[in-house]
């Protein structure tokens, strides 16, 4: 398919952009390949997520706990195959959630672009909150804990967002493949750590335990959905993706949630091996801290997350300057401002709400829940069945199985919303 570059005109202005179209391709052509996207898409997915699965194992059981880690999976590369349908559809290579909900259904426009800003601000701040805890332990640790803990930390807060604020104030997402692979191998220590220090004598089982019930595994059927969800970023790398076609956009999307699962599994196994239904919900919180080989864990996983959160940042930043501009023409030079205005208010916002709250707890629990489970299963299918729809397409087995999709996202919502909040107030 011929995919044509759209660069918007406006009578006596002929280089102002569209800003609804792109905020990050102007005048220059895609640079992105399958490997540099694959390497976004893996690390967006590839974070707090891996830590949790195992203790949403120790709360389903091996059998139910793998049924949701399939659904979740398979869901995960559905919608990413959905994802690029639609931007193979596309009349320009700029796409975005917006331009498409606007074309298909205006009135979820909106909506689509206020949830990617809020899960991705949110789960950004979060990302660094972790980076700051556990790389200021481990620096307090190893200095005999002769420095001020909250002092050290709120430093490392304000150090992390600076080191990262270039990549996030970029104009392309394929620019973070460094800090993709260095967080990528990062993680992996991790697991390989939780292989190493695995002990075959903790109780688990293969049915939901029976200190758990239908309520707590609802309650943690949404960290599943979370730990595959890497959607926002997807119109990002097709737009980035040089001589992009249906099969590379599905190589990308394939392969990255392979890997994530590849780690996955591992991540889950072992620390559920070791401790069973004790694990904690981070489960390298579980291993001895005064241990050598876990505080570089904990220090890897810091810079895992910091490297993580541009890709949160970029997909916030392009939705909040679409709302903002509502689809208006900008000039390269009001681009770069506005690129750059908004993407460092983020980071202040990141410093700020970072340094004011230790934990976000149940609220970015939450915000995981609803932004997770609406960009993952609900907005992709919902757009891909209004655009078959709208042009009069056969309705085939792919769209059937959308709908449902679809459905079953509208299902989960209020269930876990609800479980969640059964727990918060039962704990």
């Amino acid at each position: 398919m011929d995919v044509k570059e759209d660069v918007s005109t406006v009578e006596g202005q002929s280089d102002l952009i569209n800003i609804r179209d792109s905020t990050y391709r102007l005048s220059k052509p895609p640079t992105g390949n399958v490997f540099t996207c694959w390497t976004v898409l893996a690390k967006t997915m590839i974070g707090t997520g891996m830590l949790t699965l195992a203790y949403g194992f120790s709360k389903c059981g091996w059998v139910v706990g793998f049924v949701l880690l399939a659904f979740a999976a398979a869901g995960a590369v559905f919608t990413l195959h959905l994802l690029g349908c639609l931007a193979m559809r596309s009349p320009t290579r700029h796409v975005t959630f917006y331009t498409m909900a606007e074309d298909c259904a205006p009135w979820s426009r909106w909506i689509v672009d206020l949830a990617i800003a809020v899960k991705c601000i949110g789960v950004g701040i979060s990302y660094i909150q972790v980076s700051a805890d556990t790389i200021s332990l481990t620096i307090n640790t190893w200095a005999k804990h002769t420095l001020n803990q909250t002092l050290l930390r709120d430093v490392t807060v304000v150090l992390l967002v600076l080191l990262v604020s270039p990549i996030c104030l970029s104009k392309s997402i394929s620019r973070t493949v460094v800090v993709n692979v260095l967080g990528l191998v990062s993680v992996c220590y991790v697991v390989i750590l939780s292989i190493c220090m695995t002990k075959l004598d903790a109780p688990t089982h293969a049915s939901v335990p029976s200190s758990s019930g239908f309520m707590h595994v609802l309650s943690v059927f949404p960290t599943f959905i979370f730990a595959f969800t890497c959607h926002q970023n997807m119109f990002l790398c097709a737009e980035d993706l040089k001589d992009r076609t249906q099969r590379k956009l599905d190589i990308v999307a394939f392969g990255s949630e392979a890997a994530a699962l590849s780690l996955y599994i591992p991540a889950i196994v072992f620390p559920y091996l070791t401790f069973g239904n004790t694990i904690s919900s981070n489960f390298l919180l579980s291993y001895d801290a005064d241990n050598s080989a876990v505080m570089v864990a904990y220090l890897l996983l810091g810079i895992a997350e910091t490297c993580a959160f541009p890709l949160q940042a970029l997909p916030a930043r392009k939705s909040l300057i679409v709302l903002a501009l509502r689809g208006k023409g900008l000039s390269p030079k009001a681009e770069l401002y506005s690129r750059l205005g908004v993407g460092t208010a983020i980071l202040l916002l990141t410093i700020a709400v970072a340094l004011s709250v230790h934990s976000l707890g149940v609220t970015l629990s939450f915000v995981g829940v609803v932004g997770s489970n609406t960009i993952t299963f609900i907005m992709p299918c919902f757009l891909y069945c209004m655009t078959i729809h709208k042009a009069g397409l056969p309705k085939g087995v792919k769209w059937v199985l959308a709908a449902g999709l679809c459905v079953i996202g509208l299902i989960i919502l209020p269930l876990c919303l609800s479980s969640l909040i059964y727990e918060v107030v039962n704990k």
